[in-house]
């Protein structure tokens, strides 16, 4: 594939990889960790994944390399309280 071909699709949001809720496991098996509040959680290859909202909307705090640009650009929206905890 070209690059021009997916830089023309993330243009126009158009890649197909993003989920329209959480993953269905997480929410699942998430209990099982035992992981307390506040703890810090990493996140490999989450993109723009709804994951990353819901784990903050639950008082974790998820970590990867590009989690500042996510929040800046995420569909719910920096201002959104409920989801970022701000």
């Amino acid at each position: 594939m070209e690059k021009e071909f997916w830089l023309e699709r993330w243009e126009r949001a158009e890649i197909g990889f993003h989920q329209d809720d959480i993953n269905p496991w997480l929410a699942r098996y998430w209990p099982r960790l035992a992981a307390p509040p506040g703890s810090k959680v990493f996140v490999p290859l989450c993109g723009k994944s709804l994951d990353m909202a819901w784990l903050r909307k639950n008082r974790y705090f998820p970590r990867d390399a590009r989690l500042r640009g996510y929040f800046d650009r995420a569909a719910l929206g920096k201002t959104d309280s409920s989801v970022w905890g701000e």
